[in-house]
């Protein structure tokens, strides 16, 4: 009887559950692309940064943002365009980076950020500058912007 508890032991281990799948992991939601962002948003809100982080909501006069191929046109409350730039999307990087440029792709783009999206909404995190500094949504910086759309359905 010795002899055959071990290999009663060991047979027992070899007939074990396996383990539960991870979950997934939060900050990129699988499948953010241009064609995801199509589309009209309306903004639900727009914040800035305090110097120790802290968000605050800043004015700001875009009501609407309308993303067509890699164009995204910002209108006012009344309809009419307040801005229109050109953008790229890196979905490499996680969460996806995004690049505004005015007018056409140029040497440097004038905005850059990070994108996520949850449903219906997007956030946008952005600063105006360098790539080398591009913002984080856990670390923004005192001179960055989070923008929050909704779909427009």
């Amino acid at each position: 009887m010795r002899r055959f508890l071990p290999l009663l032991v060991l047979l027992s281990l070899a007939f074990a559950p396996a383990p539960f799948p991870r979950p997934q992991r939060r900050g990129n939601e699988p499948g953010v692309n241009e064609q995801r962002v199509q589309g009209e948003w309306k903004t639900v809100i727009m914040e800035s940064f305090t110097p120790d982080g802290k968000k605050q909501k800043h004015e700001w006069p875009v009501a609407m943002v309308r993303v067509k191929g890699r164009h995204w046109t910002s209108f006012n409350g009344d309809g009419r365009v307040t801005a229109n730039h050109y953008t790229t999307l890196d979905t490499s990087t996680k969460p996806t980076s995004l690049d505004w440029y005015n007018g056409e792709q140029g040497d440097s783009p004038t905005w850059v950020g990070l994108i996520r999206l949850s449903g219906d909404t997007m956030q946008v995190i952005y600063i105006h500058g360098a790539r080398e500094r591009r913002p984080t949504f856990e670390k923004p910086p005192q001179d960055g912007f989070l923008m929050t759309l909704q779909r427009v359905r």
